[in-house]
């Protein structure tokens, strides 16, 4: 149930407020799911990018033979309706010891932070694997692009601009009130003395 306007409330300063908390709520939760990033990027390397580049015990003293141009080749080739970004060599943090992973961006506009990764192994140039981030990296990804205003390009930012400042503007509103209102309740000699401490 919704609370009820205070008499010294207007219903515009409501809507502004619900605005900003909005922006407020939206900016928070995405914060929140950037400062784990680190942590949920350790587990997909231990879990899924590991069971991506394991190879098998034979290949362990052979020799890449195929150049970074060939890998990113095969895995522009195993998803076309993919944008090559880059690729890690192998040995790499985010590539496996016998593997280059390439990442391809996706061309539309929803799916530009939503990439895949290609694991093409180094002595064949073959793709072995080619799958999409985990959900919990997906949110991520997506929570990057609403937490800097990029999903939404400069709309999206001026959004963000307008609500930062009609939050500075709530705030001082606040704090404004609060003073007026102290100086309503004070006894006139304390009024007094505090008028005279801000003339000095």
């Amino acid at each position: 149930m919704r609370h009820l306007p205070s008499p010294w409330t207007r219903p515009s300063a409501n809507t502004s407020q619900g605005g900003c908390r909005t922006a407020l709520t939206v900016v928070s939760v995405t914060g929140l799911l950037l400062s784990a990033a680190s942590i949920l990027l350790l587990l997909w390397q231990v879990t899924e990018l590991k069971a991506m580049t394991t190879a098998p015990p034979a290949a362990a003293t052979v020799a890449p033979a195929a150049t970074i141009d060939q890998a990113l080749a095969a895995a522009a080739a195993a998803r076309p309706a993919r944008r090559l970004g880059f690729a890690f060599l192998p040995g790499a943090e985010y590539a496996g010891e016998h593997h280059y992973t390439a990442v391809l961006y996706g061309r539309e506009a929803y799916a530009t932070g939503l990439f895949e990764i290609a694991a093409v192994e180094a002595r064949s140039g073959r793709v072995d694997a080619v799958r999409p981030l985990p959900p919990y990296l997906q949110a991520i990804a997506l929570a990057e692009l609403l937490h800097f205003g990029d999903y939404g390009g400069l709309p999206l930012k001026l959004l963000w601009l307008g609500s930062a400042l009609g939050t500075l503007a709530i705030t001082a509103n606040g704090a404004w009130q609060w003073w007026a209102k102290r100086r309503q309740r004070c006894p006139a000699p304390v009024a007094a003395a505090l008028a005279l401490e801000h003339a000095e």
